[in-house]
């Protein structure tokens, strides 16, 4: 049962990309201004700028103590100066949504790269009032030199969060957990990032008292089978499938063009509102120019259309779509041999095998398809016959 009457907050995105290529170097003094650009959906948001020093870096977001309302699209004005005195990262945080500014060291040892996998964490939500006391594992990849990670523990918005043990040093390496203890009572909604040197996961706070926006979910599957060509003109509407749960979703139309394709995601500037199941006109236009991938967002989810370039070399192979975001994947390729027994094998980044099947390849052009990688990141894909054995990259999202 929900109340239309009541105003349904609106739905904020950071554009993180806006501020990319601001990385700190320790001891090097920095004193600059950016702009953060930010999109709401639905109605306005206010949120009040603030100053905050870390790191020894003083960082202010707004104007410190003036409130504005965030409404469309626009930027929020970030000032950061001072001479860092660490390694790590400085989370800039809008209401629940934050983007991160990297501090390095150009004079260490190239560490290894780090990925969090923050799924691990996920389903931890806590709610402002509620007591909550809990050891969570965090799971990491390290790729390359291991990383050298201190504990640490701070306390914010009322919780007591505790990474590793505090003040004691681990080794990173391969693939292993971090235990993360959250204890305390929140007091106010928003985000508290788990940091681990330059990544970090986020533990969401939230309120039930106050008016959920609805659970939006896009069925990618229903614009598969859609694949562009480069070279190839194309014109047509697809019909993309959508399903919310809880109350109604405000969505506004838009186009943007991108690898010579304009794409329409619903009618440009109009605001439509999502709720039950439904569907999304997505008008697609023009002639690919370069192979790859077209993200169509709505709110914080998105499918891929790919773009493909079909003139295979002899025995080459192309993963498409690459990034993959749906249930299936597949391999093109143009064979010059018949093979009864090969194989695709993915394996993730600690040499496990995620998944291995059989395959018929004829002469020609063919497309092999294999089952996704459940966990978004980066796999390896073997293909292997009698004749040809290739690995090549890919990433699930």
């Amino acid at each position: 049962i929900q109340d239309k009457t009541l105003p349904q907050p609106g739905k904020l995105t950071l554009d993180c990309n806006s501020i990319n290529g601001s990385t700190l170097e320790v001891g090097s003094s920095f004193n600059k201004t950016l702009q953060l650009k930010y999109t709401v959906i639905g109605n306005p948001i206010n949120f009040t700028g603030y100053k905050k020093t870390e790191k020894g870096m003083t960082i202010e977001v707004g104007t410190e103590g003036q409130q504005i309302s965030l409404s469309g699209s626009g930027v929020i004005a970030v000032t950061i100066s001072g001479t860092p005195t660490q390694i790590g990262i400085i989370p800039i945080e809008v209401e629940t949504k934050s983007c991160n500014i990297t501090i390095q060291d150009k004079t260490l040892p190239q560490p290894g790269k780090l990925t969090l996998d923050c799924n691990s964490i996920n389903g931890s939500t806590l709610e402002v009032g509620s007591s909550f006391n809990k050891t969570l594992q965090l799971k990491y990849t390290v790729i390359g030199n291991p990383i050298n990670f201190t504990g640490y523990k701070k306390t914010e918005k009322g919780m007591t969060i505790e990474v590793g043990t505090e003040g004691q040093q681990i080794s990173l390496s391969g693939s292993g957990v971090i235990a993360v203890t959250i204890s305390g009572t929140p007091t106010q909604i928003g985000i508290i990032p788990i940091e681990v040197e330059t990544k970090s996961c986020n533990i969401t706070i939230q309120d039930k008292t106050l008016p959920q926006p609805g659970k939006l979910t896009l069925d990618c599957n229903s614009i598969n089978g859609s694949t562009l060509e480069v070279g190839s003109s194309s014109n047509k509407t697809l019909q993309l499938k959508y399903t919310v749960i809880g109350n109604p979703i405000n969505f506004t139309g838009y186009k943007k063009t991108e690898k010579g394709i304009t794409i329409e995601v619903g009618t440009e500037g109009q605001q439509i509102s999502l709720s039950g199941s439904g569907v999304i006109a997505v008008t697609i236009s023009g002639t690919p120019t370069q192979s790859g991938s077209l993200s169509l967002e709505i709110n914080n989810r998105s499918c891929n259309l790919s773009i493909e370039n079909k003139q295979i070399k002899k025995n080459e192979l192309k993963l498409v779509p690459n990034p993959l975001n749906t249930s299936v994947g597949s391999i093109y390729i143009n064979s010059d041999f018949e093979d009864n027994h090969a194989t695709i094998t993915i394996f993730d980044v600690s040499g496990k095998i995620i998944y291995i099947n059989n395959y018929i390849v004829k002469k020609g052009e063919q497309k092999l398809e294999f089952k996704s990688p459940v966990l978004s990141g980066i796999y390896i894909v073997q293909f292997k016959s009698s004749k040809i054995t290739k690995t090549l990259k890919l990433i699930v999202e």
